[in-house]
């Protein structure tokens, strides 16, 4: 076999290495792209409310709009990962969580309290949560975005409803 062929063989492999480079990060940035839409919509100022517990029942399927709990920022990280800080009401409690989304309607949260009895804690106090993006109809009768929780037991259900966007400096 000649240089040639061998010249030929290595210029083609090391070629068709970078076509499919080129290809494979030009395919990542627009999937990382789609994700971004996806998922930044859900970046904002929320509003936490409790469902309502009505015996016999201990929950039920209505937000209670006349108890709000908490107020929420969701920030949306990278790829399918958004961040979660939530401060009670009460002030009393403060918790962060890390979500991670399945679809661009439903994931899952681990969280942590940083703030509990009004005092921060190194205490190792988390949990797991699960969450869905949905529209409904806040307390005025008007279409919103929510964002429900459901966790472990001894924790309420929770409807978050998207009150606006953040700041222009948050986002950056």
């Amino acid at each position: 076999m000649s240089l040639e062929f061998w010249v030929s063989l290595v210029a083609g492999f090391i070629g068709g290495y970078v076509v499919n480079e080129i290809h494979w990060r030009r395919q990542l940035a627009a999937q990382a792209k789609v994700l971004r839409v996806k998922f930044k919509r859900v970046e904002g100022r929320y509003d936490a409310y409790p469902f309502r517990a009505e015996e016999p029942l201990p929950d039920s399927d209505e937000v209670d709009f006349g108890r709000k709990i908490g107020d929420v920022t969701i920030r949306y990280e990278h790829d399918n990962v958004l961040t979660l800080d939530y401060k009670q009401v009460d002030g009393k409690n403060d918790w962060a969580a890390t979500i991670s989304m399945e679809t661009p309607a439903t994931g899952s949260m681990c969280w942590r309290y940083v703030r509990l009895g009004g005092e921060v804690t190194a205490k190792h106090r988390i949990g797991f949560k699960r969450c869905f993006i949905g529209d409904g109809v806040n307390a005025s009768d008007d279409a919103a975005t929510f964002l429900y929780l459901y966790g472990e037991k001894g924790f309420t259900r929770e409807a978050l409803e998207r009150v606006g966007d953040l700041p222009a400096s948050a986002t950056a």
